[in-house]
């Protein structure tokens, strides 16, 4: 590992670089660099370093505490020596293996980031891939052929009326969520992106990382040769309850069919069924008149994040996933979708559930 002074700091050519670790004058502190800069902030030159993932945090050494480097993306001045940071919430050892431990594999969306924050917290050099998003005419097609076209477009007129809408009433309550279930949002960036989960780029990828544990949230369908590629778990946070609330709104279902006891999240195994995979933990939580099926998805996901950290830390530990010791409760399986316009607003009317 190359060391290199502060003050050398001032050209982009002379930067920090991945691995490459920096010694602070006079106090000759070292500081490692595990990514490229984003930020420039200011230390006192008796600072002592802490190692964080991803940043440099260095903080008061026989100094007064105010020399703390503030985490922000803002470029604060002080006297003495100039160091690169990155900011960040959670300080965690670093860790110098290049091999990352989890990837999350990803679908565009906030859930991902709120996801990704939450693991970046608990797991080092989390690596998220990220695939684009697929063809709204195409998934379209396929759902017409399905469930025919008059269902077909009630769904889209749902998703393109009535969603936008649900959202900008929701936006109290969905920040109100955030806050009290500490859940970030704030938009994480990806470290690769690839077309689709089931692309070749994509196994090729997963194979050369090699990771204990790929986590999926908000994906397409995975299929066989991507589970198979690699020889390690691959699980999933479902909004809802399965066997019985499989597919997308889970919450808003049970709610609409009277089973207000059946609203919850389930952490399972994923296979190449949809939502099908051994169940792993199951959480179960109450909703307010203030949400909606807009609102539904974050509840599901402050209620599943603390279930998902605890099997990503079996994984680690060396432990063998198991499965839920809570025994479903009777009912038949079900893949649901999103309802028609019409369906919504008649369940609105008729029940209150919206």
């Amino acid at each position: 590992m190359t060391c290199h002074r502060l003050s050398r700091i001032g050209s982009r050519r002379d930067r920090p670089r991945k691995g490459s670790c920096w010694t602070t004058s006079p106090a000759e502190a070292l500081v490692t660099v595990e990514s490229g800069p984003v930020f420039e902030g200011s230390a006192s030159a008796d600072a002592s370093e802490t190692h964080v993932r991803g940043q440099i945090s260095l903080s008061a050494g026989t100094g007064s505490p105010k020399t703390q480097i503030p985490q922000s993306a803002q470029r604060r001045r002080r006297t003495g020596l100039t160091v690169t940071f990155r900011p960040s919430r959670t300080l965690l050892p670093v860790d110098t293996s290049e091999t990352p431990r989890v990837i999350l594999l990803a679908g565009p969306g906030d859930s991902t980031d709120i996801v990704a924050n939450r693991l970046a917290e608990r797991v080092q050099n989390l690596v998220v891939v990220m695939e684009g998003a697929p063809s709204r005419v195409r998934l379209a097609r396929r759902r017409a052929r399905r469930i025919g076209w008059v269902a077909a477009a009630g769904q889209i007129l749902f998703v393109v009326l009535a969603m936008p809408l649900l959202r900008r009433l929701g936006r109290a309550r969905r920040r109100a969520v955030l806050t009290e279930e500490n859940l970030n949002d704030s938009s994480y960036r990806p470290g690769h992106r690839v077309s689709s989960v089931n692309s070749a780029e994509t196994i090729a990828l997963l194979q050369r990382l090699q990771p204990q544990l790929v986590v999926v949230n908000g994906t397409r369908i995975i299929s066989s040769s991507v589970l198979d590629s690699l020889d390690c778990p691959f699980i999933n946070i479902h909004a809802g309850i399965t066997p019985h609330y499989r597919g997308v709104h889970g919450g808003y279902w049970a709610l609409a069919e009277g089973h207000p006891e059946e609203v919850g999240t389930t952490v399972h195994v994923v296979d190449p069924g949809v939502d099908t995979g051994t169940v792993l933990a199951k959480a179960y939580f109450d909703t307010s008149p203030a949400d909606s099926i807009a609102t539904y998805p974050y509840l599901h996901l402050a209620a599943g994040l603390p279930l998902l950290a605890d099997q990503v830390g079996h994984v680690l530990a060396g432990h063998v996933l198991r499965p839920s010791a809570e025994e479903s409760s009777p009912g038949e399986s079900r893949l649901l979708t999103h309802p028609t316009l019409w369906g919504y607003l008649r369940q609105w009317i008729v029940t209150g559930v919206h």
